[in-house]
């Protein structure tokens, strides 16, 4: 059997950073996104990388309407809905809906 496959990269796993724009879009461009999509039921979208950084763990990357942009590590293929529970944990979610709703209208 594979060592690859018989490890736990859990400890690769980050929580959510704050990053500037200028790093989002830089990341964005470096390599072709990969599960690029929209936060569900979420103001923002969010991609990974197409290379892994270890076993299947590789850097999400997040974008919020408000500007506001995140980077994190975490297992290949997060539903949307959980991407969006690990940037409720570093974000004022009540603020975000707020800002998200004053400028829809």
């Amino acid at each position: 059997m594979s060592v690859l496959i018989t490890q736990d990269f859990d400890h690769y796993v980050t929580a959510p950073e704050a990053v500037t724009v200028e790093r989002y879009d830089e990341m964005l461009n470096v390599l072709p996104p990969q599960n690029w999509k929209r936060l569900g039921g979420f103001p923002g979208e969010f991609f990974q990388l197409c290379e892994f950084y270890a076993g299947d763990v590789t850097s999400y990357f997040v974008k919020l309407d408000d500007s506001r942009c995140f980077a994190f590590r975490d297992h290949a293929w997060l539903h949307p809905q959980q991407v969006r529970e690990k940037i409720e944990t570093v974000i004022d979610v009540a603020d975000l809906l707020k800002w998200a709703d004053n400028a829809n209208r």
